[in-house]
């Protein structure tokens, strides 16, 4: 059964990586935990004659049933999972907890850096909606916006993983208590770069 071609074209090396071999970024600093997350972004303006610094940060508690959301799921993954709308909350959670850590230590999973990566054309997706914990929520985006891919896509991922069997034993779990994503943009010198640093439990 060829699932993977079916979502996306990637190959995955389990062997241990170290976080140098990240692509890098920083424009925007995000970080979470588990029960908030903060933004930080700053600029710096030159003109007539003087400069102008501005910094900001945001930080929101996180509730345990957020806004509903969509996500777009292979249905040859929704029959072989038998997942359901109102149990994709807990599903989402399990697969986070089990290869979150695994996901972050892969290399840029995206075709093009920046550009987002989303699942291959053609492919029958069902729409599933459901009220996620909005941690876990917060932590697929992060985790997917550095790899450079598509939520939906990302969670496809780990469905695979799941199905396959791909992900040795040895490398499942690994709780964080933070994630952060740097992304930076060189405008002077036309450069982007992306990067994440984690902190284990």
């Amino acid at each position: 059964m060829r699932r993977k071609a079916q979502i996306w074209r990637g190959h995955f090396n389990f062997e241990v990586g170290t976080l140098t071999n990240f692509p890098k970024n920083q424009n925007q600093q995000s970080y979470l935990n588990e029960k908030r997350i903060s933004v930080k972004s700053s600029r710096t303006v030159f003109g007539m004659g003087h400069t102008e610094g501005s910094n900001s940060k945001q930080e929101i508690s996180l509730k345990k049933k957020g806004s509903p959301v969509t996500l777009l799921i292979p249905e040859n993954l929704v029959r072989l999972r038998k997942l359901k709308a109102a149990k994709l909350n807990q599903e989402l959670n399990y697969l986070l907890k089990k290869y979150g850590t695994v996901a972050l230590k892969k290399n840029f999973l995206g075709k093009n850096l920046p550009a987002i990566s989303y699942q291959n054309k053609g492919l029958t997706l069902k729409k599933m909606n459901f009220r996620p914990n909005e941690k876990d929520w917060v932590e697929l985006g992060i985790i997917a916006l550095g790899l450079g891919v598509s939520k939906c896509l990302l969670f496809a991922i780990l469905e695979e993983w799941e199905c396959s069997n791909e992900v040795p034993r040895e490398f499942w779990g690994g709780a964080l208590t933070k994630i952060t994503l740097l992304r930076k943009i060189h405008l002077s010198q036309n450069k982007f770069s992306t990067e994440f640093s984690l902190s284990p439990t």
